[in-house]
């Protein structure tokens, strides 16, 4: 006996003895390989007839020892081997989504352009997890052909030329897989391609959701999200379609191979030698294994297109050092900045000719498609207060992007002595504490925090909020003012202590007293003395306070030198802007004196909690699943269920035939009978699966339509206090990732478990006792992983809302650590998920092998018939494999169902604002008729902060055609008391009267299309500039044009090479602050409504567009009721009344004139603060205006 098996080991000892002669140069031997073949001597043993002499040793117990420790053996390395890829996955998705996140950091204009938030959140959110995928797949696709050829070898060891068969089988329909994975990749594709779109509708949505709402867009938005979502569904059943045609050839390898190979091994006149065919049936059975394997390779392709993307965007265009200015020491130069001959362009992302930067740069001006500043010189000194004025899209915001490098520098060279900190027009504010906004999280800058706090104003604001400097804010700043807004954002710039300030119009949105203050303590004041400082501003009055001024027009610097200077060329541009304008003769720096407030009070900083992201406990409720199966209609669910349970039951019948053969159980002359009878019920199987498999995956792709419009449609009926309390990433991550898991993955691990349960219920015979345990264990494990999967559904959302463009501001080292701290806390639950899943695949793998052994031992002392322990080891080779399947397959669909339950929380749990239509609107065709305005004790209160009202108790009435002013301190309750007038806030007490008519019992719809809003911060859609001020598609080009010529933008838009059908990229980046405030008023000049609201309409225009717009007011607006919160008290001194707020209350309200006759009224102070010639023109103005109405 030791001399046959010891050829085996004599062969590996040569092997190896080559090996380390020839210095191990060559292959070395796999001692495995020489050792795999004597695994049947265990069954070989157990066989009767087996002579013992051909045994490698005669001892039983020492070969059931040896087949033990061998399957100890592999369970530890494969344990060890999946641990370090977990290992290695979880460092991938690190690497990848912190280059991702400095990619975007660095991004080019034009790159910027090409990738938008929304496509850079998929590949945050798909892409990566796409990509890691490959890790855990890479060893399936190395180790698959290696173990297949082992299998046949050792297959062909045993059955000889019915081997063959076999591979035939096997092979044959693979080839068919390959050329079906190619459809697979593309529908990846695909299926990503539309998410970018769909991401991107979303994104508009929750970033404009008060102008959805105040024009009651709820409906067309909702349809062009649910159009992009049609595409994806269509997408998905192609999806179903091709991996329904993959599993057909899969099933048909796995119940194909067995039964069809032994009986051509027994049609060729062999013996059912036991030991021979329990081996057989062993290596037979792992092709099914090999089967998965082979279908989880195809995947390759998925992660391939994944993979390209992700390396596409890497290799995007970023910011090259000669794109923007070189940045040198404060102390190399007496100057702060220096221009010569420097062009700076806006770019398209449309592919340009391959020629010079020069001839695109005209080329692109030419046609209009670019906004460019042509060939600028400018020096200014160190120290300076430089002012940038110029009218409405004059490049005051683009001079500015170009000296902070977020606009290219395609000609000449620019210079920047020193740190910048750079306040963009809009200021971008975190989600966090004001403190946080403010320094950035750098500890170094909490006493600089203070000192820009009392320079900016900010001190009573604090005061007012319940933890001061540790008050939360939304994203956004949505529960602040816009005038608190401005002054965090300039309070981060003086907080970080650069050498140079670029302010692009601060003050525009605050209130005279307010932005004299702020412009005498920051701007003027000691906390930017000494530092260079360059304002672009429509504030004309604080010109002669400045020691530059730049005047531009059409992208050039007309006009540059001291103010008395320019003023002194009488046919300047200068001159012909302040014609309109009166100064002062004098000019007092000092503020006025504000409310004293304790500096701790002020200061004080307890952190508020932050809105904690709604999670479930405990198990996944049969509720959840309900609402998942429930789309697939009573009809197709009995018939999956029907397909599903006899599938099973010839699955089960195919084994305990294969059982009953090992012993010729019915005495059958014939042995052939038994795989007959086994290759039918397999055949049966591989029917009723196929079946039961497409109808899933389709019935699936209808449960996921179901549940993303239910998540959407209660979305869009949200009232805006869940958008103010919520950040935008949590929404887009719930609506992105987790609708991609519903999607993609949910399918497939229903489809895997309904594979599983056939095999689990095969074996449970063989097997009870100890199923019992490993599902006892498994429970255990399902608690755990049940919540981790739902801890980290909540840790994604940081890294999806943290990704933002913070480039302008140079602070992308602080940002990075930040987000590696959020990529850290997410990928810990990634690690405690995979590790618990590896902690049972061991305690099953273990159980498996213990039963091995017990197995062996019975047979060896004779307790359990052998050839039925033959088969029992044979079935026992799969069991660890099917039993962790399904235990696993059950876990990741209940993990799964976390998805399920987190859109259905949405779908069912998220508020809801009042009914959008009721009976009553239709007795009110044509309401308002008016535009009569009572409002009566209205006291208003945010969801998040009910007990402090802000809006207290106010009554007054406002007379049908009148026009209103409305003034008060920023934080003052203007703003809400608009939103009250379209219902973004309910009121606590009180109600609104339109008409006579009660706007709370009207539906939603019809109380807000009966008003017009022109809101403080303008956004614009992903569209055109035709689709944005005429959303609902209904004006005619005639309309259009009068509408653009009404409001000034007739002359810019004509120059635009698609004229009205022009791009606006999302939220109208592209255009200035002041031309979206003036398409948002063209918008209204079409709608031709009784009543407009206007939120500080003029604040980002120049005073020829405000004139403009207030002979629109006079003209277009002549009959309509007027309420205009401003800030530029001029635009409303011929207003019929003024009201003043103050802490919610109304402090006065009365004709502007009137109030200003009266030295002591609120009113009268904010004129006096705009300076005393200033304020002798307004009051004049008011005078002109009372008289004319008491005629």
């Amino acid at each position: 006996m030791a001399s046959y098996s010891s050829k085996w080991l004599d062969e590996f000892m040569v092997q190896a003895s080559a090996y380390s002669k020839s210095g191990k140069s060559s292959n070395e031997p796999s001692l495995a390989l020489a050792l795999l073949p004597h695994l049947g001597d265990v069954v070989d043993y157990l066989t009767p007839s087996f002579s013992r002499e051909h045994l490698w040793t005669k001892s039983g117990l020492g070969l059931a020892l040896a087949l033990f420790f061998l399957q100890l053996l592999n369970t530890v390395v494969t344990i060890l081997s999946r641990s370090l890829s977990v290992v290695a996955v979880i460092r991938t998705r690190a690497a990848l989504t912190s280059a991702i996140y400095k990619k975007t950091l660095y991004l080019s204009s034009k790159a910027r352009k090409e990738y938008p938030a929304g496509k850079v959140n998929s590949l945050v959110s798909s892409d990566i997890t796409q990509t890691t995928a490959f890790i855990n797949i890479i060893h399936t696709v190395i180790g698959m052909p290696i173990k297949a050829i082992c299998l046949f070898v050792f297959i062909w060891r045993l059955l000889g030329i019915s081997t063959i068969v076999a591979a035939a089988i096997f092979f044959l329909p693979g080839a068919f897989l390959f050329l079906v994975t190619p459809y697979l990749a593309k529908c990846s594709s695909e299926y990503v391609a539309t998410l970018d779109a769909r991401t991107v509708a979303l994104r508009e949505f929750l970033y404009g959701i008060k102008i959805v709402k105040y024009n009651t867009l709820e409906d067309h938005i909702g349809t062009k999200i649910k159009s992009a979502r049609n595409n994806q569904i269509a997408v998905l059943q192609k999806n179903a379609f091709y991996t329904s045609l993959l599993l057909i050839i899969i099933l048909i390898q796995q119940v194909g191979v067995t039964p069809i190979t032994l009986i051509v091994y027994g049609a060729l006149g062999n013996a059912f030698v036991p030991s021979v065919i329990s081996m057989a049936l062993n290596f037979l059975n792992m092709f099914m294994s090999v089967s998965i394997e082979l279908q989880e390779a195809t995947m390759v392709f998925t992660c391939v297109v994944s993979y390209q993307r992700i390396q596409t965007f890497l290799l995007a265009d970023e910011m090259d050092a000669s794109d923007y200015p070189t940045i040198k020491s404060a102390e190399d130069s007496n100057k702060s900045i220096v221009l010569s001959n420097s062009t700076f362009t806006w770019e398209s992302s449309k592919v340009q000719d391959e020629e010079g930067d020069d001839k695109i740069l005209s080329k692109e001006a030419e046609q209009g498609s670019c906004f460019a500043l042509e060939n600028v010189s400018l020096s200014i000194k160190r120290g300076a207060l430089v002012a940038v004025v110029g009218s409405t899209g004059s490049g005051k915001s683009s001079l500015l992007a170009g000296l902070a490098g977020t606009m290219r520098k395609v000609k000449g060279e620019a210079t920047v002595y020193g740190s910048v900190a750079y306040c963009p027009q809009e200021p971008w504010i975190l989600s966090g504490t004001i403190e946080e906004n403010i320094t950035l999280w750098e500890t170094s800058r909490k006493q600089a925090c203070k000192t820009a706090v009392h320079a900016c104003a900010l001190t009573k604001d604090l005061a007012n909020f319940s933890s001061g400097l540790g008050t939360q804010i939304g994203e956004k700043g949505t529960n602040l003012s816009g005038g608190q807004r401005a002054r965090i954002a300039l309070a981060r710039a003086i907080a970080a202590q650069p050498d140079i300030y670029l302010l692009d119009d601060p003050l525009s949105a605050l209130d005279a007293h307010v932005g004299k203050e702020v412009f005498a303590r920051a701007i003027k004041g000691p906390a930017m003395k000494n530092k260079t400082v360059l304002i672009a501003t429509h504030l004309l009055h604080i010109l002669p306070n400045v020691d530059q001024v730049l005047v531009m027009d059409g992208g050039v610097i007309v006009q540059n030198g001291t103010f008395a200077e320019l003023m002194a060329d009488k046919n300047g541009k200068l001159c012909d802007i302040m014609k309109d304008y009166h100064l002062d003769e004098e000019t007092s720096d000092s503020p006025d004196t504000v409310v004293a407030v304790k500096k701790e009070d002020a200061l004080k900083n307890s952190t508020e909690e932050k809105v904690v992201e709604d999670r479930e406990t405990g198990n996944v409720t049969l509720k959840t699943y309900k609402s998942f199966f429930k789309p697939f209609g009573f009809h197709w669910f009995a018939t999956f269920t029907m397909f599903l349970v006899v599938g099973t039951v010839f699955q089960g019948l195919a084994q305990l035939t294969l059982s009953a053969w090992s012993s010729n159980y019915y005495k059958f002359d014939n042995l052939m009978i038994y795989l007959y009878a086994y290759a039918a019920f397999s055949m049966m199987v591989a029917i009723f699966l196929i079946v039961c498999y497409t109808v899933l995956l389709f019935l699936s792709v209808r449960s996921s339509k179901v549940l993303h419009d239910q998540a959407m449609d209660s979305l869009l009926r949200a009232p805006i206090s869940f958008f103010d309390s919520n950040p935008i990433g949590r929404t887009l991550n719930r609506m992105t990732k987790d609708m991609g898991i519903v999607d993609r993955i949910l399918p497939s691990n229903l489809m895997f478990l309904v594979g599983g349960i056939g095999g689990f219920v095969s074996i449970v015979p063989v097997t009870a006792g100890l199923v019992v345990l490993v599902t006892l264990a498994f429970w255990f494990y399902l608690r755990s992983y049940r919540e981790l999967k739902r801890l980290n559904a909540i840790m994604n959302t940081p890294i999806v809302a943290h990704i933002s463009d913070i480039q302008a501001f140079r602070v992308q080292d602080i940002f990075i650590s930040q987000q590696y701290v959020k990529t850290d806390q997410s990928n810990l639950s990634i690690l405690l998920v995979n590790m618990a899943k590896l902690w049972v695949e061991l305690q099953v793998t273990l159980l498996a092998t213990a039963l091995t052994l017990i197995l062996s031992l019975f047979g060896i002392y004779g307790v359990m018939d052998p050839a039925f322990v033959g088969v029992a080891l044979a079935m026992t080779s799969t069991f660890s494999w099917s039993l962790m399947q399904m235990l696993f397959q059950q876990a990741e669909l209940d993990g799964d169902m976390v998805s399920v339950e987190r859109l259905n929380h949405y779908a069912e749990n998220l508020p809801r604002e009042a009914p959008k239509t009721l009976p009553k609107d239709a007795t009110l065709p044509n309401w308002p008729s008016t535009g009569s305005i009572e409002i009566q004790d209205l006291v208003l209160a945010y969801d998040s902060r009910p007990d402090h009202n802000v809006v207290n108790g106010i009554s007054l009435t406002i007379k049908d055609g009148e026009k209103v002013g409305i003034v008060g301190r920023t934080g003052s309750g203007k703003s809400t008391l608009m939103d009250s007038l379209f219902r973004l806030f309910e009121a606590k007490s009180g109600r609104i009267l339109i008409d006579g008519q009660d706007i709370a019992t009207l539906g939603l719809q019809k109380a807000r299309r009966g008003i017009q809003m022109i809101p403080q911060s303008p956004t614009l859609f992903d569209g055109t500039v035709r689709s944005n001020i005429d959303v609902l598609g209904t004006a005619s080009d005639e309309d259009l044009w009068y509408a653009l010529e009404c409001c000034g933008m007739k002359e810019y838009v004509s120059s635009l090479l698609e004229k009205l059908d022009s791009a606006i990229t999302e939220g109208g980046t592209n255009l200035s602050a002041g031309q979206r405030q003036l398409l948002c008023l063209a918008k209204v000049l079409l709608q031709n409504g009784k009543i407009l609201v206007m939120d500080e309409a003029t604040s980002s225009v120049d005073a020829e567009s405000d004139l403009r717009i207030q002979q629109s007011m006079k003209t277009h607006f002549k009959d309509a009721t007027v309420l205009s919160i401003a800030h530029r008290l001029n635009t409303i001194a011929a207003f019929d009344r003024v009201l003043v707020l103050d802490q919610g209350k109304v402090a006065e309200f009365e004709p502007p004139h009137l109030l200003l006759s009266r030295d002591d009224s609120i009113f009268s102070e904010m004129v006096n603060a705009t300076g005393a010639a200033n304020a002798a023109v307004i009051r004049a103005i008011a005078k002109e205006h009372f008289e004319s109405t008491q005629v």
